[in-house]
């Protein structure tokens, strides 16, 4: 029984240890509006390289294998879209890509007047609650 464990342990410690920097995000990121798939290119292997120096030595060995590894695939998709939207492509950005259409809508949004005789409700009295600690 006692060699089962130390097998296992053995185990787990090689599987822990194997685990690898991301090399390719797991995101689409496309071109922006007037630039070349060259630029595009050229700025997405930019970017690969750019997010695998910012994980390299980072690594998480205390975690199990398969936690690291999608904590380091997370991370770099971080680094890699943070770098793709400076260089103003359209990447990935809650459920669509940014310079969709909804996007070109909604940054010109509609304000309207308040009814007329429109008065805002009152403060609550009292102080606020302090701060948590």
């Amino acid at each position: 029984m006692i060699s089962r464990l130390f097998f296992l342990l053995i185990m787990l410690v090689i599987l822990t240890a194997c685990v690898s920097t991301p090399n390719a995000p797991s995101v689409i990121t496309l071109p922006g509006k007037g630039v070349s798939f060259e630029q595009f290119r050229a700025d997405d292997y930019d970017c690969r390289m750019l997010a695998f120096q910012h994980l390299e030595g980072k690594t998480s060995q205390s975690a199990p294998a398969a936690a690291a590894m999608h904590r380091n695939q997370r991370q770099f998709d971080i680094y890699y879209i943070q770098c793709m939207y400076a260089r103003g492509h359209r990447v990935p950005m809650l459920g669509r890509l940014t310079g969709d259409q909804a996007d070109v809508e909604t940054s010109n949004p509609k304000v309207t007047a308040p009814p007329a005789g429109f008065r805002p409700p009152a403060p609550p009295a009292g102080n606020p609650p302090s701060p948590p600690r």
